[in-house]
């Protein structure tokens, strides 16, 4: 059974990450969690930290006006959060990723709820893929709504509705399958879409036939699913979203794994890639992350192919 008993949600007191915060107290209050609020201070030494008195003085005041402003944001963001929610502050020194990643893994997080400001560049991933390479547990992350377009986050008082892409990889595989029991526990519905390559782009004795895709959905999908499941031929980006957008999603939830900065100046990334396109919130599954769930697989799927 799957269990959230912390949730750690980084800050740095921007408009979006006040919604990660909204976020990751909605999860809090769903699971039951203690909710850990974690803001660093960025607290390298200065490069020529020995070069006189004066210098050094006017660092440590500088610094300790820091971590007063900060631990003054921290109670301001205390005040939001129910007083049913437990909830705790970290203040930390370093560079981001690598502090949310140090205290994720000395808590010990359950999920990591955080904002993500922009996507990567060749070679320089974002501190949200950076964390997701590397997370010991789940993470769920928020970017601006696209423009002209509304956020959407986990609405009280209404059944919740998860979409799952599923490409047959074995970290997809692992994202459905924390997916299923995140929706068994929430009583949510799962919506899983495929999204192939387009015919005209693949040789006829390449392509894969609609049956072949049937029997391997039948396979890996359990009797509960089959209701709501489509295939899709397109950009898997712009597929997942209009899916998403169809079915009036509160989340989208993929297994992903580490790409190196070669392949992902090749390919891209999927994952980044929904995660900036969307104005839901998208759980990221990490492939190192431990499956949840055996069940997967049994049982037998009614796909229905839908027009891209």
């Amino acid at each position: 059974m799957l269990q959230i008993a912390t949730v750690l949600c980084p800050l740095d007191f921007s408009p979006l990450s006040e919604r990660a915060l909204n976020l990751a107290t909605r999860v809090a209050q769903l699971f039951g969690s203690r909710l850990i609020l974690q803001h660093d201070l960025k607290g390298e030494a200065p490069i020529f930290f020995s070069r006189s008195w004066d210098f050094n003085e006017t660092s440590e005041k500088e610094r300790e006006s820091a971590e007063a402003e900060a631990e003054r944001k921290i109670r301001a963001a205390f005040g939001g959060v129910p007083k049913t929610v437990p909830v705790e502050a970290l203040l930390t020194h370093g560079s981001r990723d690598d502090t949310i990643l140090h205290v994720a893994r000395s808590v010990p997080a359950d999920l990591i709820v955080m904002a993500s400001h922009g996507p990567s560049g060749p070679g320089h991933p974002s501190i949200t893929e950076r964390v997701v390479a590397n997370a010991p547990c789940p993470v769920l992350a928020v970017h601006e709504a696209p423009e002209g377009s509304v956020p959407r986050d986990l609405e009280a008082g209404r059944p919740l509705r998860v979409v799952v892409p599923v490409d047959f990889s074995d970290h997809a595989i692992k994202g459905l399958r924390y997916a299923q029991e995140l929706a068994e526990k929430l009583l949510a519905t799962v919506h899983v879409v495929h999204v192939g390559v387009p015919k005209e782009l693949v040789p006829p004795p390449f392509r894969d036939k609609p049956e072949e895709i049937r029997r391997k959905l039948d396979e890996l999908l359990p009797e509960a699913l089959a209701a709501n499941v489509v295939v899709r031929e397109g950009v898997a980006i712009n597929e997942i979203e209009r899916y998403a957008e169809q079915v009036d999603a509160d989340l989208i939830a993929m297994g992903v794994h580490s790409k190196g900065p070669i392949e992902r100046f090749l390919f891209g990334s999927t994952g980044t890639g929904v995660l900036f396109a969307s104005r839901r919130p998208v759980l990221f599954v990490p492939s190192c992350f431990p499956s949840p769930v055996s069940g997967v697989g049994a049982g037998k799927a009614s796909v229905a192919v839908s027009a891209s």
